[in-house]
């Protein structure tokens, strides 16, 4: 199993949305998604672009951290 960080870059399974970890809502993450994942055109007016996913329906993206 995965160990999952905040920073890290993710993949959520069986969709078209990437982001990153940016924090937890109990044991699922809060991911920030990507601009490119057209999340203005998700987002609600006072919406900060994050989806909450249970850490079973994200995967590590290719550059798994933020931070290199």
């Amino acid at each position: 199993m995965t160990n999952f960080n905040i920073g890290d870059r993710v993949k959520v399974v069986d969709q078209d949305i990437c982001g990153v970890i940016v924090g937890w809502d109990g044991a699922d993450a809060v991911v920030l998604a990507d601009v490119d994942d057209d999340r203005d055109e998700w987002m609600e007016e006072d919406d900060d672009g994050t989806l909450v996913f249970p850490i079973s329906q994200l995967n590590v993206s290719e550059d798994r951290s933020t931070d290199s």
